[in-house]
């Protein structure tokens, strides 16, 4: 029976854990309809141009591309709750035109996409679409700082609930409160680096933006810019709190203050990432809160055993109930938060995918050296070599999740997409297009084509992540 058991609770953790990370594959903003359509040939130049998506955006910037190659940008607004862009239209002459753009989810990950229409007339060849590019540097200083942010919040919240709960007298220790301090000061400079960095992260721009005062107050009228600006305050008063007094004549006040800045972090939190996008976006950012401070109170709880001296057994004995109990917290919300939303389909065919699954595999090694660090405790003193060696694996490995986890958050989730169309042609002779038959997924392999006549011609590949978005690409291909 206890093996069954065993089974179960792995089994659940294992979903919780690949839901939660699965869940941020299809939190982004998706295109749910385009006006004028995709490929569509208007008898009239339409004055505007709709977006529709499913869930609220922010514009970063809208263009209109017309056969020329000439780029206009355009005025556009967000109407209704957010989730429709309106983008006039200039007055437009017969040809066939492109419109990209490029706007932040919620969650604040930039999304961009294009479609093209005509005017009075089908044009063959259709006019290039402008990319925005990015900078990759920019991904990995944003997922540095996401992983410093995440452990900083969970030792933080680790620290509110030992001291407040389970560990009493924990603040004397200097050791302890000197990670307290730490931590409170890292989700301070995390608050302002986070809202630096998405200043470039959703331009597609160069890291020396970072610092640019106009991007820095853009960021801050988003919600993920007012997430990370309250992060910031939580962590100054934070430092505030650990660095007055604690003792008993001010204990109820303390830790009055740490539940309200716990609470404040979480909701923070939840409020700038995946959680508060998708259906049922308080429910999801409840989940988010419990699950993170369940996942605070055991990482926490694992590095405070380690830094603090002397430790009680009877502190331990205490802790490691509780983290059996938080791993179940975890299992649970995050099997929740699986049926509420949850798309597996690149689970195994994308880098996305499959650094989640080193995620999971990590995870259970750390929920294996858990359960072996509670034998050893029943058969052997705390002050045991065993015993602090196995605890200092378990914190290295948590350490390794949440540097996977952050590494996620900034990952690209979309699944490998299937070439949906790809045609040959030859402007300056007028022939073509000639449509070529690729097999996928992911790649596409084109039968041998006869090409009637030599010359520049051009390979076109249209790629649909979505029934209403595309990437097109186009190559030079010279036939002699």
């Amino acid at each position: 029976m206890r093996a069954i058991r065993l089974a179960i609770a792995a089994a659940l953790g294992l979903l919780g854990l690949v839901s939660i990370g699965a869940s941020a594959a299809v939190a982004h903003a998706t295109i749910v309809s385009i006006e004028p359509a995709d490929g569509a040939v208007e008898a009239v130049a339409p004055a505007a141009a709709v977006l529709r998506f499913d869930e609220g955006v922010e514009i970063i910037s809208v263009r209109l591309i017309d056969g020329a190659g000439v780029t206009r940008a355009l005025a556009a607004k967000v109407e209704r709750d957010g989730s429709v862009v309106r983008a006039p239209l200039p007055a437009l002459s017969a040809g066939t035109y492109a419109l990209s753009w490029r706007v932040v989810s919620a969650d604040g990950h930039p999304v961009d996409g294009a479609s093209s229409f005509g005017v009075a007339v089908a044009s063959a060849a259709r006019p290039p679409t402008s990319s925005f590019g990015g900078d990759r540097t920019v991904g990995v200083v944003a997922g540095a700082v996401r992983a410093v942010g995440f452990g900083a919040a969970l030792v933080l919240l680790g620290m509110f609930a030992a001291a407040s709960w389970w560990w009493p007298g924990l603040l004397t220790d200097a050791r302890a409160r000197r990670s307290g301090l730490v931590a409170a000061a890292l989700n301070t400079l995390f608050g302002a680096a986070s809202i630096g960095v998405q200043v470039p992260y959703v331009r597609g721009t160069g890291i020396t933006e970072a610092i640019d005062a106009a991007g820095w107050s853009d960021v801050l009228t988003t919600q993920v810019g007012a997430a990370s600006f309250v992060r910031a305050l939580v962590g100054l008063a934070a430092v505030v709190l650990l660095a007055g007094p604690a003792g008993d004549s001010v204990r109820r006040w303390w830790r009055m203050g740490a539940a309200a800045l716990g609470l404040g972090l979480l909701g923070a939190i939840g409020a700038g990432g995946h959680a508060s996008t998708g259906p049922a976006p308080v429910l999801g950012m409840a989940l988010d809160a419990v699950h993170l401070a369940a996942a605070g109170l055991w990482t926490g709880g694992l590095l405070l055993l380690v830094v603090a001296r002397p430790v009680a057994d009877r502190v331990v004995r205490r802790f490691s109930r509780l983290a059996a109990w938080s791993v179940g917290v975890v299992a649970a919300t995050g099997t929740l938060q699986a049926v509420r939303r949850t798309d597996l389909d690149a689970l195994a065919s994308t880098g996305y995918g499959r650094l989640l699954l080193a995620k999971v595999a990590v995870v259970v090694v750390l929920v294996a050296a858990g359960g072996t660090a509670r034998r050893i405790l029943r058969r052997e003193h705390l002050r045991g070599g065993s015993f602090r060696w196995v605890i200092g694996t378990e914190v290295a490995l948590a350490g390794v999740v949440v540097g996977l986890s952050a590494a996620l958050v900034v990952a690209d989730p979309a699944a490998p997409f299937p070439a949906s169309e790809a045609e040959l042609g030859l402007p300056s002779a007028d022939l073509g297009p000639l449509a070529l038959d690729c097999a996928g997924p992911g790649h596409a392999v084109s039968a041998p084509v006869l090409v009637p006549a030599a010359g520049d011609w051009v390979l076109t590949v249209q790629a649909r992540p979505g029934d209403n978005d595309q990437r097109v690409v186009r190559v030079a291909v010279p036939i002699g």
